[in-house]
């Protein structure tokens, strides 16, 4: 290969690294132990008195473990979800939910689908630039209209 076209080939090659660096850069690592702030969160009608989210963020793995005490009681549910939008299914609290993930820029957004009660819930988690506290913007629509809520999660 003739000089010219080596450095051409290197210079592309160098910018397809930086690209790729730059892609993977918008997308945060979840990864840590996040309690809820009961009082920076709106639930809505949903008493949610403490919740811990143990995540394990190997992107594009993400495994989110959340102990909560609700009007349910006090329960743990595991979700497994891939970020390139994939849809997984969960059993949580008995019923069936169809859920996928996958990044909007550097915000993460999960879709989940509860076909017992016909809604759908649209979570879009974005981490603070300090990197001290995830928000979680919720979305709830269906047969009964629809609501928003969110939930603040400070890393333990």
């Amino acid at each position: 290969m003739p000089r010219p076209q080596i450095a051409t080939a290197r210079r592309i090659a160098a910018g397809f690294c930086f690209l790729t660096a730059a892609i993977a850069a918008d997308k945060p690592n979840l990864s840590g132990t996040w309690k809820m702030n009961v009082a920076k969160s709106e639930t809505g009608s949903s008493e949610i008195k403490s919740r811990v989210d143990k995540i394990d963020h190997q992107d594009p793995q993400l495994k989110i473990t959340t102990t909560q005490d609700d009007e349910n009681g006090a329960n743990t549910v595991v979700r497994d979800y891939v970020t390139d939008g994939r849809q997984m299914t969960h059993t949580i609290l008995g019923g069936e939910r169809k859920s996928s993930a996958h990044w909007d820029g550097n915000i993460l957004v999960i879709e989940t689908k509860v076909t017992e009660g016909g809604y759908t819930i649209r979570d879009r988690w974005t981490l603070a630039d300090d990197k001290r506290s995830i928000r979680i913007d919720r979305d709830f629509s269906g047969n009964q209209g629809a609501t928003a809520r969110h939930i603040v999660l400070e890393k333990q």
